[in-house]
C-alpha cells in the first residue's frame, strides 16, 4: 500500500486546513474541550478536535490584541492557562526574550507579561510547554548566535525543475549561526522563573568540533525523568535526559531517527506511558537532492526512547515509512544555485548520472513544524502544508490538521492491549532513557 499522502488515510477522524503556519499550540481542557492558539487567533473545540469554533482574538489586560509569536500553552496547577511567547528586544537577530502570561477566562484575556529568561537570550519552538507530574513548569528554549539572519548572506539556494519550471526548495541551506538549548523552570505556576544547570549542544568529534542544537522539545518519561530532542543538521535527531525533573541534563546523544534540518515534537502518552514523536524523516540522499521536509513521520517508543517502533507517515510526498539513518555528519543539498550574475556551482556527478534526479518529483511541496496534542483515545497533529503547482514558483502557506485515533500510531493495534504494553526484546536493547 502507498504511504502517500499518508499511511492508512481511511482511519483519519477529521481533517482541517488552517491559515496558521508553524505557530500552533493547544491545551486539553478535559471532557473533549480543546483550546487552540493558531497564528494571531484562538479556536475552541467541544468534541475532541473534530470541529472548531470561529476564530477569536485574545486580549491583553489593557485591551490590546494579544500578539504571540511561536506560542506555547500549558494547563497550570490551579486550573488557569499559561502562555509563553517570544518578545523581540531589538532589531538584532536572536535578541529575543520569552514572556509568560496567565488567563483565568479560557484564553479570552491574558495578564501582564513576566519575563522568563534573565541573563541569556531565549527563543522557543511552538507548542513545547510541559507541566511535569510534580507540578513544575518547563519550557525548553534555545539561543542563536551569529551575524545577520540564520541564512548566510550571499549563500546559494536549493532548487530544481518542477513540471519544467525552476523552483526553490530552500529551507536554510547554510546556517552559520551557533545554537545551544537550555530549559526555563518554574515551581510556582509561572510567577518566577529560573534556568536549568548547563546548556545542551552537540560535540561532533573529540577534536573539539561542535554542531548547533536548537528548537528543543521535551516530554516526561516517568516522574522526575525527562527526555529532550533537538534539531541539528547531522542527519539525525539528538536526545538527552534528566533524572531530576529538568534541573540538570545529560550530554546530547544521537538517536536512530533519520532527520532533515527541522524540529521534532515529542510527547508522553498518559494511557500507557509510551513516547510519541513526530518529525521530518528524510534519507541523506533525499536531503542531498533537495527533497527536504517532504515526509512528516511518527514513531512510538515503549522503553523511554531506547528504541522507536511503528513508524508511520502522517503526511508525505515520498514513499516509505522507515528511513534508516546514515552517517552522523552535516548533510546539505547538493544541487544548489547562486544569485543572478554569479557562476554556476559544479554539481556532484552522481546527481547528474541518476536521472531524473536533476528534476524534482511531480509531487512536490513542503511540510514541517508539527504541533502534537495527545487526548485520551486520539492525537491531533498539525504541520505546515505547502504544495507546488504549475502556477506557483513558491507554494502558498497554510497548515493541515489531522485528528487520528491513538491506535493509528500503533499500526492499527490497540495501544492498551497487553501485547502493546510490553515487548521482552526491548529489555535487551539499551534503554536510552537512562543516561
Amino acid at each position: 500500500m502507498s504511504d502517500v499522502p499518508m499511511t492508512r488515510p481511511q482511519e483519519v477522524l477529521a481533517e482541517h486546513m488552517m491559515p496558521s503556519g508553524h505557530s500552533t499550540s493547544w491545551v486539553d481542557l478535559g471532557a473533549g474541550q480543546i483550546l487552540m492558539s493558531a497564528g494571531r487567533n484562538f479556536y475552541r473545540s467541544e468534541d475532541g478536535g473534530l470541529t472548531w469554533s470561529q476564530p477569536f482574538a485574545g486580549r491583553n489586560e489593557d485591551g490590546s490584541n494579544l500578539s504571540a509569536s511561536c506560542a506555547c500553552m500549558v494547563r497550570l496547577n490551579d486550573g488557569a492557562l499559561g502562555l509563553a511567547h517570544i518578545e523581540r528586544n531589538s532589531d538584532r537577530h536572536g535578541d529575543t526574550s520569552m514572556v509568560f502570561k496567565r488567563s483565568t477566562d479560557g484564553g479570552e484575556t491574558w495578564s501582564k507579561p513576566v519575563r522568563m529568561n534573565r541573563h541569556l537570550p531565549a527563543a522557543a519552538l511552538q507548542d513545547v510547554f510541559l507541566r511535569t507530574s510534580s507540578g513544575r513548569l518547563i519550557l525548553p528554549v534555545y539561543i542563536s548566535l551569529g551575524q545577520g539572519t540564520p541564512r548566510a548572506e550571499n549563500a546559494p539556494f536549493v532548487g530544481g525543475y518542477h513540471q519544467g519550471q525552476f523552483v526553490s526548495t530552500d529551507a536554510h541551506y547554510v546556517d552559520p549561526h551557533f545554537s545551544v538549548s537550555y530549559c526555563l523552570l518554574s515551581d510556582d505556576d509561572g510567577k518566577t522563573w529560573g534556568a536549568a544547570e548547563g546548556e545542551l549542544h552537540i560535540k561532533t568529534a573529540y577534536n573539539g568540533q561542535y554542531e548547533y542544537a536548537n528548537e528543543p522539545s521535551v516530554a516526561e518519561v516517568a516522574p522526575g525523568k525527562l527526555i529532550i530532542v533537538v534539531r541539528n543538521r547531522l542527519g539525525r535527531l539528538f536526545q538527552a535526559w534528566s533524572e531530576d525533573d529538568g534541573t540538570t541534563w545529560s550530554r546530547l546523544q544521537p538517536t536512530a531517527l533519520a532527520s532533515s534540518t527541522a524540529p521534532a515534537q515529542i510527547r508522553s502518552i498518559p494511557a500507557n506511558g509510551h513516547l510519541l514523536i513526530v518529525w521530518n524523516q528524510e534519507t541523506e540522499t533525499e536531503i542531498q537532492r533537495g527533497l527536504i521536509r517532504m515526509r512528516v513521520s511518527s514513531a512510538i517508543s515503549r522503553n523511554g526512547g531506547g528504541a522507536w517502533e511503528f513508524l508511520q507517515n502522517v503526511e508525505s510526498l515520498l514513499e516509505g515509512t522507515h528511513v534508516f539513518p546514515g552517517p552522523i555528519r552535516p548533510t546539505l543539498p547538493a544541487q544548489v544555485f547562486d544569485d543572478a550574475g554569479k557562476s554556476a556551482h559544479e554539481i556532484d556527478p552522481q546527481y547528474l548520472a541518476r536521472q531524473p534526479s536533476a528534476h524534482l518529483p511531480e509531487r512536490m511541496g513542503r511540510m514541517s513544524y508539527p504541533s502534537v496534542l495527545v487526548c485520551d483515545d486520539r492525537v491531533l497533529v498539525i504541520q505546515t502544508f505547502q504544495r507546488y503547482d504549475q502556477r506557483d514558483k513558491y507554494p502558498p502557506g497554510g497548515s493541515r490538521l489531522k485528528v487520528l485515533p491513538l491506535s493509528w500510531f500503533y499500526g492499527g493495534a490497540d495501544p492498551l492491549s497487553e501485547q502493546m504494553r510490553t515487548n521482552p526484546t526491548l529489555e535487551k536493547v539499551w534503554r536510552a532513557a537512562h543516561p
